[in-house]
């Protein structure tokens, strides 16, 4: 594999951001799969980089905090798949809420492993959810059969019970970690009396965290099979 240097002149995360963004608001039928085709590159770049970046320095890249890297690579962030939502969103292409859904749930689990290396703003935001929900309410304004528009109705409800508890589990985790901090802080003050810890366990948010994947996975199937 050829040497990446962090001196060449080479697109950054800014640059790939613009292009999706010219497809999410190109509003063509090819809109969706060629902002797609430019995530999967940017994706493969982000590998060869991160690789590069590792092998170079001897330590892992820093996802949570970007300024302590010694060079920024491209990273595809929220930002990146919600564009790429839009895009299949305001395409008119057979199929296109179907491959909304699908970048959203792939972002969902690009979260999970970029948490695993460290951090990162991987997770779904509200508008990468929203633009999802748009895309089923525009597939059940373009079908003629009433079937078909409350088929897109019904997978437009499912992403939105997927977002509250993909909040869910965010929301136990956080909670979670906050009460874990304070445990440690009492352990190390030896202040253990008085301390209150009210509910938020690792358990707990890793349980919520089984209910989004099982979720996932039947939208997963939903999908395949329609």
């Amino acid at each position: 594999m050829a040497t990446l240097h962090a001196n060449a002149v080479r697109p950054n995360t800014q640059s790939y951001t613009y292009v999706l963004s010219a497809y999410a608001n190109a509003q063509a039928p090819t809109s969706g799969n060629n902002a797609e085709r430019v995530l999967n590159m940017m994706k493969r770049i982000h590998e060869m980089e991160r690789e590069d970046y590792e092998n170079t320095y001897g330590v892992p890249y820093n996802y949570s905090n970007l300024d302590e890297n010694k060079h920024k690579i491209v990273t595809p962030d929220v930002v990146c798949y919600s564009n790429v939502i839009k895009a299949y969103g305001n395409s008119s292409a057979t199929g296109s809420a179907e491959k909304a859904e699908e970048i959203l749930l792939s972002l969902i689990q690009s979260a999970g492993i970029t948490n695993e290396r460290g951090g990162g703003n991987m997770g779904p935001d509200a508008i990468s959810f929203e633009t999802t929900i748009r895309a089923w309410a525009n597939a059940a304004s373009e079908r003629r059969n009433p079937r078909g528009r409350y088929e897109a109705a019904v997978r437009a409800e499912a992403i939105l019970n997927l977002m509250n508890e993909v909040a869910d589990a965010a929301d136990a985790r956080e909670m979670a970690l906050e009460n874990s901090k304070k445990e440690n802080t009492a352990a190390d003050g030896n202040e253990h009396d008085g301390l209150e810890i009210k509910g938020g366990t690792l358990q707990d948010a890793d349980l919520l965290q089984e209910k989004v994947d099982k979720n996932t996975d039947v939208i997963n199937a939903a999908r395949c099979c329609s």
